[in-house]
């Protein structure tokens, strides 16, 4: 997986209290 891509689910996750791979998930489907 693209770093950036990474950094921006932790940044959502984080932001947003859910799991990392669920940020993943959404940014994904974009």
């Amino acid at each position: 997986m693209d770093e950036e891509i990474k950094r921006l689910a932790q940044q959502m996750a984080e932001s947003q209290d859910r799991t990392v791979s669920d940020a993943c998930r959404e940014l994904m489907e974009i």
